[in-house]
């Protein structure tokens, strides 16, 4: 096996191929790239299995490199490197599907189990390929579909085993699946004592009627617990084929199950996406007893909802951070109300949106425990029961136990002393620092930290010997100064990003504090980063 390193900063490639166990996990040959340029190069020449990519670089950043390589489809398992504050990079990572990240700075032991993870990831990816080419039991067929998930078209022998022990003329030019989840039930069911899946059943109902329409074939996920994929021969009437079977399934298990409808294109790797695409888009909130509502089209995706609808718990880190740190309930009660209070008006809460805050959660958790120096709590309350025994969604249930989890955190922070640990002067530079690109007015200081201006401003002039407004200032310049290593980036857009409407008085500021404007600086680190 193989992996690579990219990375711009020098001793983190060195760091990381020196406290890895490449030898332990049978990765033989490590390559390395300073920017996402060069990486791409190797990718393509040496096709790794396993990638550590940094997010901030020059050139080409990390978020670059990930659309191409979610593009690409390469295969390999991808591991992002990011620090605490890259939580707009770290979403990022999430939506193009990467494997894992870490923290830095980088802990051995936490490299070493993520590196084991995805090395076993993309050996059991591997094996899982070689063993449907090597199938040849009784769900040949099955085995046969699976595989053809992630390739353009079928192969002869398919298309020839359709027609053989299916009579479906399958139209080998144009392609269209339905995904149908019964992951709600998979999830819900230790709770309620269910012990199997009721997968026999809910394939023979629906291949009941696709059989009567003379239609397709359904067929079971091997990697997605809960999924079951429809298989169209033909382009006509296929939503309601598909609502025929999520009512039969209703009426027959008393199960609730959705359904994403992909649009027909030429290629089935692209069908499969536009499936589950569709799928994810399914919404929650819609009446549960219909059948109708179970149901979730592609030309219904294009028509309403999108996926910058989808809300980001990350958006709201800092924020909570702080009223988390707070001690107090009612402030991340209030965050939480307002976000609630969003899906509610848009009466639209998706399996997207789920899996995004469910995600999403899980590393500001993580984020925050490490930065208050505390490791895994086991008794942390995990708040996953918002699901009726039938597979019905509750978002009331959702609601009581996302509140159940920020307070549990909240608790473990106060015990481990999180809250005393810093003054109130260290609190309010921490605040300044998650806040600089905003416009940050020393009366919103003084009413979020219950202060007078007049002690804030002689206080953290005697701390950090600098009034506040200087402050603000030489952190957003140090900002500035990353972004501009950025050949692409105008100056107007580095000022905004940092906080300056107006970019003469940005110029005005840098200078000041650097010895030289802003374009200065970016043309003479583009001319060092060259020559190197």
């Amino acid at each position: 096996m193989k992996a690579i390193i990219i990375d711009d900063e020098k001793h983190v490639r060195e760091g990381l191929h020196l406290l890895a166990e490449w030898d332990a996990v049978g990765i033989q040959e490590v390559l390395e790239a300073c920017d996402g340029h060069g990486a791409i190069q190797l990718i393509k020449e040496h096709r790794p299995d396993i990638i550590f990519t940094d997010m901030r670089m020059p050139q080409l950043d990390g978020v670059a490199l990930l659309n191409w390589l979610h593009e690409a489809n390469m295969g390999a398992k991808v591991i992002v490197v990011s620090g605490y504050d890259d939580f707009k990079y770290t979403k990022h990572a999430i939506t193009c599907g990467s494997f894992d990240y870490l923290l830095k700075p980088i802990d051995m032991h936490e490299l070493n189990t993520t590196l084991r993870k995805a090395v076993e990831a993309k050996r059991l990816d591997d094996k899982d390929k070689l063993d449907n080419r090597k199938s040849a039991s009784s769900d040949e067929l099955y085995r046969l579909l699976r595989e053809a998930l992630g390739r353009r078209r079928l192969s002869e022998e398919t298309i020839h085993l359709l027609r053989r022990e299916q009579d479906l003329n399958v139209d080998p030019s144009f392609y269209q699946l339905a995904v149908l989840s019964l992951t709600t039930f998979a999830e819900q069911k230790p709770m309620h004592g269910l012990k199997e899946m009721p997968y026999e059943k809910v394939l023979s109902i629906c291949n009941d009627v696709l059989r009567s329409f003379t239609a397709g074939i359904a067929f079971p996920h091997n990697r997605v617990e809960g999924e079951v994929i429809f298989f169209f021969a033909k382009p006509r009437h296929i939503d309601s084929i598909v609502r025929q079977a999520v009512h039969n399934i209703h009426r027959n298990l008393m199960l609730k199950c959705y359904v994403g409808v992909g649009p027909s294109v030429h290629r089935l790797d692209h069908a499969y996406e536009g499936a589950k695409d569709a799928l994810y888009r399914t919404n929650l909130l819609d009446d549960a007893h219909h059948t109708k509502a179970c149901v979730w089209s592609s030309h219904e995706n294009a028509t309403s909802k999108t996926e910058e609808e989808v809300i980001h718990l990350l958006d709201y880190a800092d924020d909570m951070k702080w009223a988390i740190q707070s001690g107090r309930t009612e402030q991340i009660d209030a965050i939480l109300d307002d976000i609630f209070a969003t899906f509610s008006e848009q009466s639209y809460f998706s399996l997207e949106q789920l899996r995004v805050w469910e995600k999403q959660f899980d590393i500001l958790k993580e984020h925050w425990l490490k930065e208050c120096e505390q490791g895994e709590q086991d008794g942390l309350y995990r708040g996953t029961d918002y699901w009726h025994a039938d597979g019905r969604f509750s978002f009331k249930a959702f609601q009581e136990e996302k509140r159940k989890e920020f307070n549990s955190l909240m608790v473990c922070f106060s015990d481990s002393g999180f809250n005393k640990e810093r003054t109130c002067v260290q609190d309010i530079e921490a605040y300044i620092r998650q806040h600089y690109e905003k416009d940050i007015k020393l009366q919103d200081i003084a009413d979020q930290f219950f202060l007078s201006k007049e002690y804030i401003s002689r206080k953290f002039k005697q701390v950090y010997h600098k009034t506040m407004t200087d402050y603000v200032n030489s952190l957003r310049v140090e900002k500035a100064k990353v972004l501009l290593q950025n050949p692409h980036y105008k100056i107007y857009e580095v000022a905004e990003k940092v906080g300056y409407q107006n970019d003469k008085y940005f110029s005005k500021v840098f200078k000041r504090l650097e010895g030289m404007t802003p374009k200065a600086y970016q043309n003479q680190y583009n001319q060092e980063g060259n020559q190197c």
